[in-house]
């Protein structure tokens, strides 16, 4: 965090996207913000990729009707079945 603080001090950028989840997921948004400039991302404590998966997919068939790939909502791995993969986090 201290490294892109640092490079955006010295950059003075006029907006900052914020990117891929990584950084996302370490506050990089919520700090710049605090910091006053100006960026484009999510703050960390919205997200949570695996749950915006989820709501996207049950929003898409529930709302709107958007065919969309078959799914299921595990809360363990034993509740996994083929054909569906597991997704986890990267900082894990």
């Amino acid at each position: 965090m201290d490294s892109l603080v640092s490079v955006a001090e010295r950059v003075k950028p006029d907006l900052t996207v914020i990117g891929p989840e990584l950084p996302l997921a370490l506050g990089v948004v919520d700090e710049f913000q605090l910091r006053g400039w100006r960026t484009f991302g999510p703050r960390a404590p919205l997200l949570n990729s695996s749950r915006a998966k989820s709501f996207a997919k049950e929003f898409m068939q529930t709302h709107i009707r958007i065919p969309t790939a078959h799914y299921a909502i595990c809360q363990t791995v034993d509740e996994y079945a083929p054909p569906f993969p597991i997704s986890m986090p990267l900082w894990l």
